[in-house]
């Protein structure tokens, strides 16, 4: 059973957090109209009574499965915006289809084939594992060359370390100027601050139309 309710719902939450974060990346920005709201109320039935252990209406649903509009507010879109109107419709349409997809493969997939438990275990045990080596590996290392060495062995074979061409260490973002957020966008671009770093990265896989965020690596520079 699918529905969407109309948009006077109030604030809600959805219980697949994780599946509402995914459909986010495949939205881009497209101006909407009324319709959005035309398409809530048709599918209005079947919600007022199942929306069980929530102080919020659904504004959604798919089969059991219910999406609520505050999860849609924290995603980052301004339900209040008529240019947000299109981006939420496709956002919802998008939810509908996943929580669809997985209800189908919950009921098709064996207990074992849905139990992740060991392969998480297995997946844990090798990372430890790794770990544990490559500290072994940097303990073992001879680090008996000084700083001292290092810079005569590059004065002498100075030729071989000429740049043949020009390179650079960049970060860039490219978004819509209609995207949400944009001042905190600029905000996390220019700080150091590992937080503020990993936020940009979460919000340029959700909205950047092209970015590189690996300062770390040298580009060519033509």
């Amino acid at each position: 059973m699918l529905s969407h309710l109309p948009n006077s719902a109030p604030n809600l939450r959805l219980s697949r957090r994780g599946m509402v974060a995914r459909t986010i990346s495949s939205l881009r920005g497209d101006k909407g109209g009324l319709c959005f709201c035309f398409c809530l109320c048709i599918f209005l039935f079947a919600c007022k009574n199942t929306a069980v252990n929530s102080d919020e209406k659904p504004i959604a649903r798919a089969g059991e499965i219910f999406l609520y509009l505050s999860e849609i507010k924290e995603a980052g879109y301004d339900v209040d915006s008529k240019d947000s109107i299109e981006l939420v419709r496709k956002f919802i349409n998008n939810w509908i289809r996943e929580m669809l997809v997985l209800q189908q493969a919950e009921k098709n997939l064996t207990d074992d084939k849905k139990n992740f438990e060991k392969m998480v275990e297995d997946y844990r045990k090798s990372l430890i594992t790794y770990q544990y080596e490559s500290e072994l590996v940097k303990q073992k290392l001879d680090t008996l060359v000084t700083d001292e060495e290092i810079e005569k062995y590059y004065i002498v074979n100075k030729d071989n370390f000429e740049l043949i061409d020009n390179i650079i260490r960049v970060i860039y973002v490219k978004i819509r100027k209609d995207a949400p957020k944009v001042e905190k966008v600029k905000d996390w671009y220019r700080s150091d601050d590992v937080k503020n770093r990993d936020a940009l990265t979460s919000y340029c896989h959700q909205y950047a139309e092209n970015f590189y965020l690996d300062e770390n690596n040298w580009l060519l520079f033509e």
